[in-house]
């Protein structure tokens, strides 16, 4: 049987990969948090390293246009929980396009506040910030005071295109 969780689940990975398969975790009624990484060894061992699907940054990072901020951004938007296994698939970002302190990719619109941006679509959000200038790093997931846990995204973007 499904549940209301994985349709929701469901509903995002369609929005987000026009129907492959997707992953994410929501805490019920918690607020968005950008998830950075964390060491996964035990405390103070040193040991520690990011979690498997953040460890691969540097390898896939996309060089960042020099300039303003304003322009159109790519990347990627990768697994942070799965829901289960219902969302497991990487999609590629195109056309995050970033115009003074507006901001603008598919159905979502937001405005720049520092380095910070929230955008929402629906119960949809978008919650990251703007680093090192032209690179943008956050996640995305559906969030509210009703909504169960469903699959949340990491995305990491960089200025390609003035």
């Amino acid at each position: 049987m499904i549940t209301p969780r994985q349709m929701r689940g469901a509903a995002l990975c369609l929005l987000l990969a026009g129907g492959a398969a997707c992953n994410a975790y929501v805490e019920p009624g918690a607020p968005p948090m950008i998830v950075v990484g964390a060491p996964s060894g035990p405390q103070g061992s040193g040991d520690g390293g990011p979690p498997a699907n953040l460890e691969s940054d540097a390898m896939d990072e996309i060089p960042a246009l020099g300039g303003s901020r304003s322009g159109i951004y790519s990347g990627q938007i990768t697994p942070l929980d799965t829901a289960g296994g219902l969302c497991t698939s990487s999609q590629s970002v195109d056309h995050f396009r970033v115009r003074g302190k507006s901001v603008r990719w598919q159905d979502f619109r937001g405005r720049i506040t520092g380095n910070g941006l929230q955008m929402q679509h629906g119960n949809m959000w978008i919650i990251g910030e703007f680093e090192d200038g032209n690179r943008f790093s956050g996640q995305v997931g559906a969030y509210g005071p009703n909504q169960p846990p469903g699959c949340t995204f990491r995305i990491r973007l960089a200025k390609t295109a003035n």
